[in-house]
């Protein structure tokens, strides 16, 4: 259920709030979860290991975590290219 704020507005700008703060919320997350991620790996965690955290097999982790560039993860995360800066 979306949260009534005190200005009355429509049912689709109340949706585009709240869209908007849970996909800031999400990215957070995701940053947080890479982070922990990269931590483990740097401290000897296997792929096997950090699937197993996620109840993921280890080529699941290594697709979601271990290929990506850094423009990717720019994209991924913050929604834009490092050459659009």
């Amino acid at each position: 259920m979306l949260v009534q704020s005190a200005v009355q507005e429509s049912p689709r700008e109340a949706l585009m709030r709240e869209v908007s703060r849970v996909e800031m919320v999400r990215g957070g997350l995701e940053r947080s979860l890479a982070l922990a991620v990269e931590v483990g790996r740097a401290q000897g965690l296997s792929w096997t290991d950090v699937g197993e955290a996620f109840g993921v097999s280890r080529q699941a982790a290594f697709q979601r975590w271990g290929r990506k560039t850094a423009e990717q993860r720019a994209v991924e995360v913050f929604g834009l290219a490092l050459r659009d800066r």
